[in-house]
């Protein structure tokens, strides 16, 4: 019976320290360029966010910011995100669904793009799933998306 018991009890405590979510000090700027000082809800995003959740004080409840009222959101020391308005292709790379024009196909998104690099030249990273983009600008330009696309060549069979 106590052998169950520490079992269980072990595997209970095993779950619950997978399952924290940290809080973690950051910041996030708004749209009036205002920088507010907070506690990130750090769910170590997979796929670049469109929002994420925040508290002003560790004791208080959880406030949502969106991608629309928030130009920048960081981490300390982890991670930053940026709003940018930018030309993305998002062709495929799966063979049975490449394209036969090597021309990629842009279409302007409002997206928040993880910064890897900040300097006189920036780079930038998107990721969506299985969708992986890579941005950078210099000297302050806009950000362009870095592209690589593979495409079907055609061959005419005579």
């Amino acid at each position: 019976m106590k052998k169950r018991l520490f079992l269980l009890l072990t595997i209970l405590t095993a779950l619950n320290s997978f399952a924290q979510i940290d809080l973690e000090k950051g910041y996030f700027i708004n749209n009036s360029n205002i920088k507010t000082e907070c506690f990130i809800k750090n769910i170590d995003w997979l796929d670049n966010p469109v929002e994420f959740e925040y508290k002003l004080t560790p004791e208080s409840g959880y406030i949502s910011a969106k991608i629309n009222s928030v130009k920048e959101f960081g981490i300390y020391d982890k991670s930053k995100y940026i709003r940018a308005k930018v030309a993305m292709d998002r062709s495929s790379t799966k063979a049975a669904e490449l394209s036969i024009s090597k021309i990629p196909v842009f279409k302007e998104e409002e997206l928040f793009l993880k910064v890897l690099v900040e300097g006189k030249a920036n780079l930038y990273e998107y990721i969506d799933g299985n969708l992986l983009r890579f941005f950078y600008s210099i000297d302050n330009s806009a950000i362009s998306q870095l592209v690589y696309k593979q495409y079907q060549e055609t061959v005419e069979i005579r």
